[in-house]
């Protein structure tokens, strides 16, 4: 493991003492419910969470809601990006191999070419969603309705998209993550044995697919 991400997940294991109880098993909808009733200082959510910090019948905050990106470190500012993704479906259902219809298909296409047009950008940023062009988040109303548009778009600027990988065998390493990065977390295990144990059985992942002997072809 690199020296600047070993420092890193030390680091985090310090922050667990300012932390709730039970952080560890918190989801999404866990961290931002307990920013809303005024349970934590602070938290790193997503924006499509934002209408429920601000909804006075869910959140207790008020205006005292202010958002910001996440603080640099020594690396600069390096936020996760990835996450998502519109696609055709090529199978009819998951218990088939049946290839969907041409008609479908296109259908489908239509749609991705549609809710990302420039006309549906503001709609879908509206709804919680996050657009891909650009223009929209210029516009001086949403950037004055909705304080984290410009946050978000700073942030995006040092992101780093591999943070979720696109390749079959993402799933697996992702559980593999998780579980060792929550027993880090719990201190079941120091942070040199999880690092080494989540590199490990991540070789071991790839290996068994074929990237390492050259059987299965590298995607980038």
């Amino acid at each position: 493991m690199l020296p600047q991400s070993q420092a890193g997940l030390e680091y985090w294991q310090k922050l667990m003492k300012f932390m709730p109880p039970g952080i560890v098993d918190f989801d999404h909808a866990e961290a931002v419910n307990a920013l809303a009733q005024g349970q934590v200082a602070m938290i790193t959510e997503w924006s499509a969470f934002y209408p429920t910090l601000t909804d006075p019948s869910k959140s207790k905050i008020g205006n005292c809601l202010a958002i910001t990106t996440e603080p640099k470190g020594p690396a600069g500012l390096k936020p996760a990006l990835g996450g998502f993704s519109l696609a055709v479906n090529a199978k009819s259902n998951a218990k088939s191999n049946a290839k969907s219809n041409a008609k479908k298909q296109a259908a489908s296409w239509l749609f991705i070419q549609w809710i990302t047009s420039e006309a549906m950008a503001k709609p879908y940023l509206e709804a919680g969603g996050v657009p891909a062009r650009t223009a929209v988040y210029q516009d001086k109303a949403m950037q004055d309705k909705y304080p984290f548009v410009k946050p978000m778009v700073e942030s995006w600027q040092g992101g780093v998209p591999d943070y979720c990988p696109r390749f079959p065998e993402w799933p697996a390493v992702s559980e593999v993550i998780g579980e060792w990065g929550s027993k880090m977390m719990l201190g079941q295990v120091t942070v040199k044995e999880g690092a080494q144990t989540i590199g490990q059985k991540t070789e071991d992942i790839l290996k068994k697919a074929g990237y390492y002997d050259g059987k299965k072809p590298l995607l980038k």
